[in-house]
């Protein structure tokens, strides 16, 4: 895992975060990209994660999206989004298979 293989801007109170992995399976791969990201000087209202190039995620992946939302909801202060897009259909399969939907939007990649 490279610096590369996870790009990240913040937009104003919104972070985007490119996946530019095909697998989401080990610890970390979002977590330790984040860096300074982790405790911005204002909260996100907003947190997109493009998984474009991922075609495969286990439940360490799922459990590290479920982490950086626990971690981001709980430093904004008000309403707080997660958006997962251009997900595959495998792979958004499994994500409703742990009932994502409940924390994040999912949108498919056509």
């Amino acid at each position: 895992m490279s610096a590369k293989d996870v790009i990240i801007e913040a937009e104003g109170t919104t972070l985007r975060i490119q996946l530019r992995v095909a697998s989401l399976s080990t610890d970390n791969v979002i977590m330790g990209a984040l860096g300074d990201h982790r405790h911005p000087s204002q909260p996100f209202e907003k947190l997109m994660l493009d998984f474009d190039l991922v075609e495969y995620i286990n439940s360490t992946g799922v459990s590290e999206i479920i982490n950086i939302y626990r971690l981001f909801k709980d430093q904004s202060m008000g309403s707080f989004e997660m958006v997962l897009f251009n997900v595959t259909p495998r792979v958004k399969a499994i994500l409703e298979l742990v009932e994502i939907h409940n924390i994040a939007t999912v949108r498919q990649a056509f």
